[in-house]
């Protein structure tokens, strides 16, 4: 991506968050899902000789922090789920939010989380709106994912790919720059902890788009 197509990509997410705040929290998905559309097709021909497969799980019990508009677009998601998938989604929501809020972030960079959707199939019930975390992880060798699940404090790193990796990072440095020329809010957050404040509580949307704090 050159400047001038990072510079339109930074304007086109500026101008899709001005108008979350203007129709609201339940817009949240819409916009990722556009967003990360134009992400995927300039991504997409570059993933030639990866290692990841539909079913492979083993970076879905990574910790994973999201933007504010990442949590709400997966919390907006959770009541479109079909029930059975709903409930697994709230069930496994809380359970990680109780084991996770009393780690260390050393704790939990170094512990297997299972995602909350993650299905009992081993796929991402997300999958359309995953987080710009997840979308741009990658391994070349799904070996170096087993032997970092097994051993979580392993100082093999996975292999990526140069161009892809490089490619994804251009994507989420044009969203964060863009959240901060909309004047929103544009920390990380861990997601579990985010995703479920969004659910809860509507103050959270407001002091997103006023570029406050959204979540504790």
């Amino acid at each position: 991506m050159d400047e001038h197509n990072f510079r339109q990509e930074v304007r086109t997410i500026t101008a899709d968050l001005q108008r979350l705040a203007a129709v609201g929290q339940t817009h949240a998905r819409e916009v990722a899902v556009r967003m990360f559309s134009r992400m995927d097709a300039t991504t997409h021909p570059l993933e030639f000789g990866i290692a990841c497969r539909r079913g492979c799980s083993y970076c879905c019990h990574y910790h994973v922090y999201v933007t504010a508009t990442e949590a709400f677009a997966l919390a907006e998601l959770v009541g479109k789920l079909e029930p059975s998938g709903k409930s697994q989604v709230k069930k496994q929501l809380e359970e990680n939010f109780r084991a996770v809020s009393s780690m260390t972030v050393d704790q939990h960079i170094h512990t297997n989380v299972r995602c909350a959707f993650l299905s009992n199939a081993g796929e991402c019930m997300a999958y359309e709106v995953r987080p710009s975390a997840c979308r741009s992880h990658h391994a070349t060798d799904v070996n170096s994912c087993k032997v970092t699940f097994e051993d979580t404090r392993s100082p093999l790193q996975n292999a990526m790919k140069a161009d892809l990796k490089m490619t994804s990072t251009i994507f989420v440095l044009a969203q964060e720059m863009a959240h901060i020329e909309a004047g929103f809010d544009d920390k990380r957050y861990e997601l579990t902890a985010a995703v479920r404040e969004a659910r809860a509580n509507p103050a959270s949307f407001k002091r997103y788009k006023a570029g406050k704090r959204s979540f504790p």
